[in-house]
Formats: C-alpha cells, sequence, structure tokens
C-alpha cells in the first residue's frame, strides 16, 4: 500500500487534512493522529529512514511517535469523536496561526460568528492590508461600512462614540463589535425598505 493511501486512512479517521498530519503542527489531534500514521507505516513495512524522509522528522521522532501510538493502545481509552464544532474551531486557530495575524479581542466573535471561507476571505484581505490583529482589521471595516450606510447627517450616539475615541482613545471606549453590528443591522433595514418603497 502506498504511503499517501495509508496517511489518508489515518487521516480521515480521526478527523483531520492528510496536509495537518504531514505539517509540524503539535495540535494534539493532529500530533495523536501524525504518530499513527508513522506507526502505520512502520507497521506496513516502511524502515524507519523512509518514514524520517517522508514526514521530514529526525530520527528520535519516529522512535517516539511509534511508542508513543504503541503506548496509547495498550493504556489508554481512544479520544472521543470530535464535533462538528471542534473541527471548524481547530480549522479555525489553523488559519490564524497559518497567517501570523493575531486573533485579537473577538476570538468569540469571530469563531462563533463566521464561516471558514469568510475568514479565509478577511483574513487574506488583513493580510494584504498589512493589519498584525484581525480585530483591529474587523474593527476598521465596520466602521467603513457603518459610514457608508450612515444616510444623513443626524446626531448619531454610534459616530458619536466612534470619534470621541479616535480623538481621544485612553479616555473613551470604542463601540463594542455587538454594537457595531446591531446598528449597522438597523442602517441595512432601514434601506431595504426605503428601497421597496
Amino acid at each position: 500500500m502506498l504511503y499517501q493511501e495509508i496517511i489518508t486512512n489515518v487521516a480521515n479517521k480521526h478527523h483531520v487534512s492528510f496536509e495537518k498530519i504531514m505539517s509540524k503542527k503539535k495540535y494534539r489531534s493532529v500530533a495523536y493522529a501524525r504518530h499513527e500514521a508513522v506507526y502505520e507505516l512502520y507497521q506496513s513495512g516502511y524502515k524507519k529512514p523512509e518514514i524520517k524522509q517522508i514526514f521530514d522528522l529526525d530520527h528520535t521522532s519516529i522512535i517516539y511517535a511509534i511508542k508513543a501510538h504503541k503506548h496509547r493502545q495498550v493504556n489508554s481509552k481512544p479520544l472521543p469523536p470530535k464535533t462538528s464544532k471542534q473541527i471548524e474551531h481547530e480549522e479555525i486557530k489553523s488559519m490564524f496561526y497559518c497567517s501570523g495575524i493575531n486573533m485579537g479581542s473577538m476570538k468569540n466573535v469571530v469563531s462563533q460568528g463566521l464561516t471558514i471561507p469568510m475568514l479565509n476571505s478577511l483574513i487574506k484581505n488583513a493580510e494584504n492590508l498589512n493589519y498584525k490583529n484581525f480585530s483591529e482589521y474587523v474593527s476598521s471595516e465596520l466602521v467603513k461600512a457603518y459610514a457608508r450606510l450612515q444616510k444623513n447627517n443626524k446626531p448619531d450616539r454610534l459616530i458619536d462614540r466612534i470619534k470621541a475615541h479616535r480623538s481621544a482613545p485612553d479616555v473613551y471606549d470604542p463601540p463594542t463589535f455587538e454594537d457595531m453590528a446591531n446598528r449597522i443591522e438597523e442602517q441595512e433595514a432601514a434601506l431595504a425598505k426605503a428601497v421597496r418603497l
């Protein structure tokens, strides 16, 4: 059996991608899957130098992976299958880790409110604009979106709060993500209603 098939079978069993097993990521679920893949290759007749070359690992890492997987087979219960939410959360963490952008203070909103394709697009935009912190990027985009939706110049609490924060950030707190998102929804609903009339 080809090594790609063995690794793919292990990846499917552990609900991780082939690429993650081949990567250097050290999340427990990925590391356990990699250990099992190394073990399965060894049991299929691959020699340690061949496995070392396949995974681009040193000799001691190959020995450790084989011993660790044997130990887990004998001494522990199998890990429970991951929920789709856990799989998605790991994917999100991996996307941020690979991009080099700090998730920032919007961790809960990001991990609960956005889909993987949306996040992927947002992270690429943040990288292209040289943001180092994802929450700063999303906040700036929300402010821009809110400004675009603002049709008239009537006094608005949220705009006043944004202006105050920009003028004296150490004195005035910025509006929260939730405040801005709710206000944008209100503005979009008003615009949609105006278009229908």
